[in-house]
């Protein structure tokens, strides 16, 4: 009988005094959505010194609104990531525009524009489009690179290349079974393997980084050491689950957030050195 109380005692504690483990992820999860929002209302607050077109300050004014607006509560992490994801499409779209505009290709423009997510972030749901607005507002970042290379025709290939892919990408993840697959949480069976094989974002933000860190004004060793601070972020994401469960599913994303936000800080920083020069 005292075994069984014991062990009755001992259950009772560990219900009222230790966070579930799902709870402690989904605070985690919180945490590293605060870095994000930091590092996107950094980002969007130094970007006019790369495009000060009045254009540009309204699209970077608009993501800052956006990403203020962001709330940081448990139960709204897929809206917040949502917001997140729509914040950084204006600010792409604000660091291109002139550069897209002097191209004089109505097409490219018309491209640049539609790069800007129009999905409403509040009413955002994982098993809806959330996955169409990360591989937008990622690809409006590639596009931003592309663009400030000056080569129209390049970039004409380059866009036509990438919207056909992003098609591809958003017709696979948008299968009707895939969509409406969904667990108690929400979560689509689309959003769950688009989780798993997205590290595109990675790759995005390291090709303009090293753009940034090739930069005459580096010695080699700050070069690398700059280079280096981003390579540590390629061994966490390959360090990460490759098959979802709910917990890993979940660990997986609050990871991914929290090392997206690292990337874009990094390049924040990189652009705010540029009115320095």
């Amino acid at each position: 009988m005292r075994k069984l109380y014991l062990f009755f005692f001992v259950d009772v504690l560990i219900c009222n005094y230790c966070p579930s483990i799902a709870s402690s992820v989904e605070i985690g999860a919180v945490t590293n959505m605060k870095q994000l929002q930091q590092a996107v209302i950094k980002l969007a607050g130094v970007a006019s010194n790369i495009d000060s077109d009045d254009e540009s300050i309204w699209a970077f004014d608009k993501a800052d609104s956006i990403a203020q607006s962001i709330s940081l509560e448990e139960d709204a992490i897929w809206k917040d990531l949502g917001k997140a994801y729509t914040a950084l499409s204006y600010v792409a779209y604000g660091m291109s525009y002139t550069n897209c505009v002097m191209c004089g290709s109505p097409e490219l423009l018309n491209a640049l524009c539609n790069y800007i997510i129009r999905c409403d972030p509040d009413t955002v749901k994982p098993n809806k489009c959330l996955h169409t607005m990360e591989l937008y507002s990622d690809r409006s970042f590639l596009f931003f690179y592309f663009v400030s290379s000056n080569d129209s025709i390049g970039l004409q290939k380059s866009v036509d290349a990438l919207n056909s892919e992003m098609e591809i990408q958003d017709s696979i993840y948008s299968k009707e079974e895939l969509l409406n697959k969904v667990d108690d949480k929400g979560i689509s069976e689309s959003f769950r393997q688009f989780q798993m094989v997205n590290r595109s974002f990675y790759f995005v933000y390291f090709t303009i980084l090293n753009a940034f860190f090739s930069s005459p004004k580096y010695t080699y060793e700050e070069y690398k050491q700059k280079h280096d601070a981003v390579m540590e972020i390629a061994y966490e994401l390959d360090a990460l689950p490759r098959e979802w469960t709910e917990l890993d599913g979940m660990k997986i994303v609050m990871k991914q957030i929290g090392l997206r936000a690292k990337l874009i800080d990094m390049l924040a920083e990189e652009i705010a050195l540029l009115s320095k020069e």
